[in-house]
């Protein structure tokens, strides 16, 4: 088991620094501005409303990204991945009240 850890290690390792040598800019647009700019704005989100909304709102992070997932690349949920959003949907709107 270490020696195939110690081998996927590696490999990950290896295939990070082959990315920074080929995609650069890639690797700065995903760390910048899909990363850290949106913490930073998801930072400032959270001051002004209270913590348990704003708890709710980013337990439902899966929720929109199934969402933009369906609009924006035509992918589907399954029954199981729907009854997950169904329920995630109904806690946030359970604490709203």
């Amino acid at each position: 088991v270490d020696v195939l850890a110690e081998s996927a290690l590696a490999n990950t390792v290896q295939r990070c620094f082959e990315l920074l040598k080929e995609q650069p800019l890639s690797v700065v647009y995903l760390g910048v501005l899909t990363t850290a700019f949106t913490n930073w704005l998801q930072t400032i989100g959270q001051q002004s409303i209270p913590a348990t909304t704003a708890s709710a709102i980013y337990a439902l992070d899966p929720l929109w990204g199934a969402f933009f997932a369906y609009l924006f690349l035509g992918e589907t949920l399954g029954a199981q991945g729907l009854l997950g959003c169904f329920i995630l949907f109904a806690v946030w709107l359970y604490q709203l009240a």
